[in-house]
């Protein structure tokens, strides 16, 4: 299932970008620094379709990200969950239009 969603990804790529950008929810990409499949690019235009996105790169992670650097991938999303609980209730969230920065740094 997965070679052939790939082999025909092109033809879906208008539909996963109108369909992103109703997403209203929190949303979190984790992406690895040495990934050979999403680049600085790839990166740019989810987060231009979904600006409110966070974006934390693993830089000695590759695509395999939980793989690569487990204890670092669930480090980052824990912390993410802790901030979005932080912020329930105010009306808003804190993680809207915020990017961590992509050198692997804590958000």
């Amino acid at each position: 299932m997965v070679d052939e969603l790939a082999r025909d990804s092109e033809r879906h790529q208008d539909d996963i970008a109108a369909a992103t950008r109703t997403v209203q929810c929190p949303l979190l990409l984790v992406s690895g620094g040495r990934s050979d499949l999403v680049s600085e690019r790839t990166v740019a235009d989810f987060l231009e379709l979904a600006p409110h996105a966070r974006h934390v790169q693993l830089a000695d992670a590759t695509h395999m990200l939980a793989g690569d650097d487990n204890d670092r991938f669930t480090a980052t999303v824990l912390e993410y969950l802790a901030e979005l609980d932080r912020t329930e209730g105010t009306g808003r969230s804190a993680v809207q239009g915020a990017h961590a920065p992509v050198n692997g740094a804590n958000p």
